[in-house]
């Protein structure tokens, strides 16, 4: 993932490149690259101008903004495992900040970030596309979804562990069959599958877990972040109707030509591990603006817009018939959609 701006404003182009995964390493969190244009060539100075950037997570989307409107562009990211971060540019270096609490503390697996002003006041708010409600797992502030990664049973390879939490412990997502799999061992330890069923997952992991890389996701509804001024974002999750799969895409434009900008969102994620059934549930959706944050949503039957496949991006397009949007599917055929009044 590639975001270009000219943050240091010497007028030319600079890059961020947001890692995603590292190979065989998940969750560990690959490195980010900040890219300075000098002169025609790119320099990494990740280290030098903006050294928290470098491990800072499983980025999926990133945006250059002026959100604290000080006339310099920050960096807006997010990713797996994330809250939405902010990077403050300091007379060209970024910086992490805390100002921002609500977009730190809102912890999910976030796929797109739309930096605009859903409300007319001036500031910027955040549209943002997470994985939804539609899903075998979920995520809330009081139970929420965790995972643990570490070499568990020394034999040269990481271990994965999925928790969350049933009856008020903390239990593993995966079961006997699965967990014994991934670490053989505990198959002398824990006998039965009733025996597996009434252990906590430190009951099973053992005390290797504080030591443990772990990350927990606390929110998996898409939504906006409103700007409320004064350092303070609030977070409006969209209604459930809207939460059937993952957002990955989002525009933000009056589509209908009555003098307010709306809403086009589109998602769904093919690629599952072979036991999680895949998130193919959306058909994109339309949500009509009235200048307020109180979007009317719209059934797809009336836009004719049907966007259901393994959806990666929507492009805004000028042809000679008109304004179009295109559809971007993974693995498959694109789509273009015509925009009629």
């Amino acid at each position: 993932m590639v975001k270009p701006a000219d943050f240091d404003k010497d007028g030319d182009i600079d890059l961020f490149i947001g890692g995603r995964v590292i190979p065989g390493k998940y969750p560990y969190a690959p490195k980010s690259y900040l890219l300075i244009n000098d002169n025609g060539n790119y320099t990494i100075k990740t280290t030098l101008i903006a050294k928290e950037l470098e491990n800072i997570g499983m980025v999926t989307d990133a945006v250059w903004s002026d959100i604290d409107h000080d006339k310099d562009l920050d960096l807006i990211l997010t990713g797996e495992w994330m809250g939405i971060e902010f990077f403050e540019n300091k007379k060209g270096k970024l910086s992490r900040s805390k100002k921002y609490k609500t977009l730190l503390q809102t912890i999910g697996w976030w796929n797109k970030l739309l930096v605009v002003d859903i409300d007319n006041d001036g500031d910027q708010d955040i549209i943002a596309g997470n994985l939804g409600l539609n899903y075998k797992l979920h995520a809330t502030k009081d139970k929420p979804f965790e995972i643990y990664t570490k070499d568990f049973d020394k034999n040269g390879s990481e271990d994965i562990f999925l928790a969350k939490y049933y009856n008020g412990k903390q239990v593993p997502i995966r079961g006997k069959r699965c967990s014994t799999q991934q670490i053989p061992t505990l198959s002398t330890s824990i006998h039965s599958y009733k025996d597996f069923a009434n252990k906590e997952l430190v009951d099973v992991l053992g005390t290797g877990i504080n030591s443990a890389l772990h990350y927990k996701a606390t929110e998996f509804r898409s939504g906006i972040f409103i700007n409320d001024a004064n350092s303070k974002f609030s977070f409006l999750a969209f209604d459930n109707k809207l939460q059937t799969a993952p957002i990955n895409s989002i525009l933000f434009e009056d589509f209908d030509k009555d003098g307010y900008k709306d809403i086009l969102m589109a998602g769904n994620n093919y690629q599952a591990e072979i036991e999680t059934t895949r998130a193919d549930a959306g058909i994109g959706s339309f949500l009509k603006g009235n200048g307020k944050v109180d979007f009317k949503f719209l059934k797809n039957s009336k836009t004719r817009f049907y966007a259901d496949k393994d959806i990666r991006n929507l492009v805004r397009l000028k042809t000679s018939q008109g304004k179009s949007i295109l559809v971007i599917n993974n693995n498959d055929k694109h789509e273009l959609f015509s925009i009629k009044k």
